[in-house]
Formats: structure tokens, C-alpha cells, sequence
């Protein structure tokens, strides 16, 4: 599916993207001076007698700071390729045909066959030396190595609709799909958005068994048990045992309760298979296993990013004493 690009948009003087850009974080950081001082007056003391409450954590005052940065990148299609006319989408699926036995350690689906990153951009320069070799037009691949909001441009090209649980929905075929984007100074006729939404389903947000999700909010990572299990550094904390069940790496669990997921179809990229070794894997052999163990199995798999002392470490919480 394609997306095409305003006119005024095609091309961007590097000097006025700069003005609005400091312009962008001049306007966010107004609030931001304003809580401070209101900080400094206060105390924290009266404004919690008054029934407020003001967090100053590290990773508020980077989310701060960082989303003029963030927005921009994501609506400036091109700064990232300039001259860009047309944002194409795709969609990989990935759902596997066999799986572990539920009282093995779970591994997130995605995570089953090769790193997508790689298998995604393989194919998808299959396709822009095509474009290039046939129209001339230059192309740029972004398989989650560039800011821009994947999910954002499929629903604008018509793929699906981002779902409560914040993955994309495509419907009548699930979510279980990786997304990559082609950008292009080739201009396309632009395909329909997608207007779909969840309705009046909740199951995601009443089956995360962290209560990781909210009604129209994005994840809290703080509570995510994949964002916990496979980004988080150090121990992991106290409640997660309570949580985590037989959890090894990720969580499904919002995608495995969606209604658009029960007719998923497996994967016929062949890639993305999982090996009987992976599939049969105990929590003994895991945690038993070397560094060479390690790479040896997963040294092709996402799994790789969380490191097998990580992996250890989840396994050891769903151990219970």
C-alpha cells in the first residue's frame, strides 16, 4: 500500500526545518519551565496537599525533551530521504505453524525464526532495485532503523487500524505481521486510510495480565512484560513474579486474546520457521547454556538483543521457590 506525500512537502529547506525545529522544542519546554518553577515556589509538600503530584523522573524530562525531536522526524518524511514522494508499506507475516508446548518456557511468536530486521530488508531491496533499475526513482528502506512511525504510515496507506493494544490490525488477518517501509521519489496514487477501529472490544486491556495497557493510552513499559523481559536491565522487579508465569521472552498475550487474530494463517516465509531445536528448548538446557550454546541458536533470532544473561534471569523469576 502507498502513501503519497503533500506537494509542499517533497522537498524541505534544511535551514527552515532547523528554525521550526527549534521552534518545536522552544514551545514544548514553555510547560516544562512552568512546572519547574512551580516546583521551586511550592514545594512538593503544598502541591501535594492541593492534590498534585509532579513525578520529575529521568524519563520525564527526556520524554519532555524529546518529542518536538520525535515529532518532527515522524511527520518529516523527508528528512529522512529528501525529495521523497510516496511512502510504500508492507506487511510480513509472521505467525508460526508450530509451536512450543505451553509447559515450555514462551518465547514472543516474533521471535520464533530469523531477526526480521534482515529477512525484511533482504526482500524489500528486491524490490526497490526494481523500482530504481525501472523508473530511475531512488528509494530508502526502513525496517525500525529510522524515526518514523511504522504503524502511523500503514493505517494511512490502508493496511489496517492500530488496535488498543497498540500493534497494527489488518483485518480479517490479524496482527501478527512485521511492518517495512519503502520511501520513494517515485509518486504513486495514495491508497485509502483505514478508519477501522477496536470499538467496543477491551479484551487486550482486561487480559494483560500486568495491566501494562489503558483505554486509549500507549503501553506502560514500566509494566509491560515484554518491555520488562527483553529491554529491561538488572534485576527485574519483585512483582513480575507474580505475573510473569512461564514468560522466557515477551508476552503475547494481547495479540493471542484479539478477536482479528483467531483465523491468523501461519507464515509461509521461510525465514521466519522456527527450528525443532528452538521449539523443544527446556528451561534446564537455557539455563544451563554457554555463550557459544547461545549463538548457536540464536545468534539469527531477535532473541539475540536481550543476551542470554537476561534470558537466564527471566527464567529464573518464573521459577517459583
Amino acid at each position: 500500500s502507498a502513501v503519497g506525500l503533500p506537494e509542499e512537502s517533497s522537498a524541505i529547506d534544511p535551514l527552515a526545518a532547523m528554525k521550526g525545529l527549534l521552534f518545536s522544542a522552544g514551545a514544548m519546554l514553555i510547560p516544562l519551565l512552568a512546572v519547574i518553577f512551580t516546583q521551586l515556589i511550592f514545594k512538593e509538600p503544598v502541591l501535594k496537599n492541593l492534590g498534585i503530584s509532579f513525578k520529575l523522573n529521568r524519563w520525564w524530562w527526556i520524554g519532555w525533551l524529546l518529542m518536538p525531536v520525535i515529532a518532527f522526524a515522524v511527520l518529516g518524511v523527508t528528512l529522512l530521504m529528501p525529495g521523497a514522494k510516496s511512502v510504500l508499506v508492507f506487511a510480513a507475516n509472521y505467525f508460526p505453524a508450530r509451536m512450543r508446548k505451553p509447559e515450555l518456557p514462551q518465547f514472543a511468536y516474533y521471535a520464533y525464526g530469523e531477526d526480521y530486521h534482515k529477512v525484511l530488508r533482504r526482500k524489500l531491496k528486491v524490490i526497490t532495485r526494481l523500482i530504481t533499475q525501472t523508473t530511475g526513482h531512488l528509494c530508502r528502506i526502513c525496517v525500525d532503523s529510522a524515526p518514523i512511525h511504522e504503524r502511523y504510515w500503514a493505517r494511512m496507506a490502508g493496511l489496517g487500524f492500530i488496535g488498543l493494544n497498540n500493534a497494527l490490525i489488518i483485518p480479517g488477518k490479524g496482527s501478527y505481521f512485521f511492518l517495512g517501509i519503502i520511501l520513494t521519489s517515485l509518486e504513486l496514487p495514495a491508497s485509502e486510510p483505514c478508519r477501522l477501529s477496536c470499538g467496543e472490544c477491551r479484551l487486550c486491556i482486561r487480559s494483560c495480565p500486568a495491566g501494562a495497557l489503558t483505554d486509549g493510552k500507549p503501553v506502560d513499559a514500566r509494566r509491560c512484560l515484554s518491555c520488562l523481559t527483553i529491554e529491561h536491565s538488572g534485576p527485574l522487579p519483585r512483582w513480575t513474579s507474580q505475573v510473569i508465569g512461564n514468560r522466557a521472552y515477551g508476552c503475547d498475550t494481547c495479540q493471542q486474546c484479539c478477536p482479528h487474530n483467531r483465523h491468523a494463517k501461519p507464515t509461509r516465509i521461510a525465514e521466519f520457521e522456527p527450528s525443532p531445536e528452538f521449539l523443544n528448548l527446556t528451561d534446564t538446557q537455557i539455563l544451563a547454556m554457554t555463550d557459544h550454546d547461545f549463538q548457536r541458536i540464536f545468534g539469527r533470532s531477535a532473541v539475540r538483543r536481550a543476551g542470554l544473561e537476561r534470558l537466564q534471569r527471566n527464567l529464573l523469576i518464573t521459577r517459583k521457590p
